[in-house]
């Protein structure tokens, strides 16, 4: 082991053992409803796993916005091998931002030879908690796995700078190629390489420059020097690249949700963007109040804006002016500037103004220039080392904890947007986020006030009206319920899930037609909903429209065909039609599916046993499901017992099938049903002349009467 790996090996490990324990809480996190649903939850593509369709799928997408098909594969994996464990995919991100970490401290090593400094950056880099979101939200595995082959990227690219070859630039090209397909937030690499060959590279030297203007200012000569055009010439293919992806990148935003420059004028955008940057800053420096979503803010004052643009500029400034002494100024700056550009706002996507997964490459650069540039500036003071070591300590100290208490927050929806409702103020993402997982977790009245603080701030929010509309219905509040279906309904009439909601609602309330308006709709907008092909089968039964009812059933099983009700609703209503046959194929298959439906023995096996055409009929197979529905219920139902006497007389046994009907009669007069006990009374006489029963159309009062007892 050489002494610089004997040196680099302890600190590395170190490293990684605090980011660990730093984040050890998102291990016990689940998925959170803000786009982990959209990501993965609720994501067929993803739940199939790796398939030769799903592959396809995440290279041919623009799902969510977004083309990153390295990361869409990184979550089929994970759920191919965890699956709906929330756990393992945390440790899967985890462990990338731990790599990351480490790969940083490597680099910065690798490039400047500093030990203390690398080590440092590369643990406020670890530790910083405004990179929670990065790595403790699963549907933004694309900020750690692009960063992973970011850096991948820049170390191929210092072993190119420094010993030259086509297999390293190759591999250069690969990584960048790869971090692209993670996340195209990757696209400014290539001026990141023109930087790191100012500082701490050294490719291009400042004297070069310097040289080629006369005194007067004018340039003499050849303004690039061969060895500035060799560096442009080998960028050129990631630029390419790059752009490539950016082109990809706009197409799938703008049919994906990026807002459009009739929504936000170009100077709002700027003036967002430069306001951002100072907001990003303050983040970085003084992480308080951090929020999962952070409300886009309209109008920014003269003096915000203008404050903003003075304070970046006097920064870059001096930057420029101690560009011969402190390089790493220069390079720091604005690798924090441009890696900033692709989400800066001015391709606005979202509804946020700023988010803190943004700062996760940006910061590097931010953190490289503070770190170097404090311990020059105190290089020459007394008690140096001791002032150093001590404030350094009590900062990675900082960050640790604070990391921790900011992991806590992401262990639920619940959690993680009541912290955002304290960090921030009229939250409609928050207020809405939050009502949603409280009407998950089942608390209609907490849910409530949420929806309604929502709309208050969005008026014309249509999805929180529907759930809010959903809570108070849950609550027993369908009349309320109705008045906000309604409003949803008024913002985007298309939208299948309000009007079967709706529909529901006035069903609860007895207004059959107009619910079944409602689900009629519904059908119209999502041909595939199933349960509302079911919903509406079941309310046309209401009304007596059967032969619509086994239009509604039958497209149920074509959509969900192992749908138990719609099954048994079809069987019972071609029973009501006179299709015997069909409707005992029926009754088998809901038995097929759920053994144990009471209502489906009952009424097969009377059909089994009394229909009068004789290839209907079954004896054995009345007497097998008749017992099985009179044990389920204890032989404590008198129709179920009339059901067994007559499966019993029909295989012949007519001495059980007197005694289930006196059974039946005596039962039936205890609990005052007169019918039920008269009818047994007549089977027992046909019984005791050994004679079974034969009826043309008993099975429906028969069921009736199995349904309601």
């Amino acid at each position: 082991m050489t002494g610089r790996l004997r040196k680099d090996l302890p600190i590395g490990l170190l490293l990684a053992t605090i980011t660990f324990v730093a984040y050890y809480g998102v291990l016990h996190a689940g998925f959170n409803n803000y786009d982990d649903s959209q990501y993965l939850t609720e994501n067929p593509a993803i739940k199939a796993g790796l398939t030769a369709e799903s592959v396809e799928w995440a290279f041919t997408t623009g799902y969510a916005g977004n083309w990153h098909p390295l990361t869409w594969l990184s979550h089929m994996l994970d759920w191919q091998l965890f699956g709906a464990q929330a756990g393992p995919h945390h440790l899967i991100s985890l462990l990338f931002h731990i790599a990351n970490s480490v790969l940083l401290f490597v680099l910065l090593r690798s490039m400047t030879g500093a030990l203390w400094r690398s080590a440092i950056v590369a643990a406020i880099f670890a530790w910083h908690p405004v990179h929670v979101e990065s790595v403790a939200w699963v549907a933004e595995r694309k900020d750690v796995l692009s960063t992973f082959f970011w850096l991948l990227t820049l170390l191929a690219y210092v072993a190119y700078a420094r010993r030259g070859g086509w297999l390293r630039y190759c591999l250069v090209v690969v990584c960048f190629v790869l971090g692209l397909m993670s996340k195209p937030m990757v696209v400014t690499l290539p001026l990141i390489l023109f930087l790191m060959d100012f500082w701490p590279l050294e490719r291009i030297k400042i004297g070069t420059f310097w040289k080629t203007m006369s005194s007067s200012g004018s340039t003499s000569g050849n303004w690039y020097p061969a060895e500035w055009k060799r560096l442009v010439l080998e960028k050129l293919p990631l630029l390419i690249l790059a752009g490539i992806s950016s082109w990809i990148t706009l197409e799938v935003q703008v049919g994906g949700g990026a807002v459009s420059l009739t929504n936000l004028t170009l100077s709002d955008r700027i003036q967002n963007a430069l306001v951002s940057y100072v907001r990003y800053l303050g983040k970085l420096f003084w992480p308080r109040k951090l929020a999962v979503f952070y409300p886009y803010h309209y109008g920014w004052s003269f003096w915000q804006v203008g404050a903003a643009a003075l304070l970046i500029a006097s920064l870059l400034l001096l930057a420029i002016y101690k560009m011969r002494r402190s390089p790493f100024l220069i390079t720091g700056w604005l690798w924090y500037l441009i890696a900033m550009v692709p989400v800066i706002g001015l391709i606005q996507v979202g509804e946020q103004s700023i988010a803190d997964r943004y700062t996760y490459i940006p910061s590097i650069g931010l953190f490289v220039a503070v770190v170097w540039g404090v311990l020059e500036l105190f290089s020459s003071l007394p008690l140096r080392n001791w002032i150093l070591g001590t404030g350094t300590s009590l900062l990675l100290s900082a960050c640790v904890v604070c990391t921790i208490i900011q992991v806590s927050y992401w262990k639920t929806s619940e959690t993680l947007f009541s912290h955002a409702l304290e960090a921030t103020k009229d939250n409609v993402v928050a207020e809405y986020n939050l009502g949603q997982a409280l009407s998950t977790a089942g608390k209609m009245d907490a849910a409530v006030p949420h929806y309604r603080e929502a709309l208050r701030i969005q008026p014309n929010h249509a999805r929180a009206q529907n759930n809010l509309g959903l809570a108070l219905y849950m609550a027993g509040k369908a009349e309320e319920a109705t008045h906000h279906y309604s409003e949803a309904l008024k913002i985007d009439p298309n939208a299948e899930e309000f009007h079967f909601n709706y529909g529901l609602a006035l069903a609860s309330l007895g207004r059959v037609d107009e619910a079944i308006e409602q689900h009629s709709e519904c059908a119209r907008l999502m041909p595939e909903h199933a349960e509302n092909h079911f919903t509406l089968a079941s309310l046309l039964v209401r009304k007596q429209q059967f032969e619509p009812a086994v239009l509604e059933y039958s497209e149920t099983i074509k959509y969900k065909p192992e749908h138990v009700g719609a099954h048994l609703g079809l069987a019972l209503v071609l029973n009501q039609l006179g299709r015997i046959p069909i409707a005992v194929e029926q009754y088998e298959e809901t038995l097929r599916l759920s053994p144990n439906v009471v209502i489906a023995l009952n009424n097969l096996a009377w059909i089994y046993s009394t229909h009068p055409d004789q290839s209907v009929r079954n004896g054995g197979r009345a007497v097998e499901l008749a017992r099985h529905a009179c044990e389920l219920t204890e032989n404590q139902q008198p129709v179920l017992l009339g059901t067994l006497g007559a499966a019993l007389a029909e295989a012949g046994q007519f001495k059980q099938a007197v005694e289930a009907a006196k059974k039946a009669q005596a039962m039936a007069e205890a609990a005052k049903m007169p019918d039920i006990a008269e009818k047994n009374a007549k089977l027992e006489k046909l019984y005791v002349s050994e004679k079974p029963f034969r009826e043309e159309m008993a099975l429906l009062s028969n069921s009736q009467e199995a349904a309601n007892h």
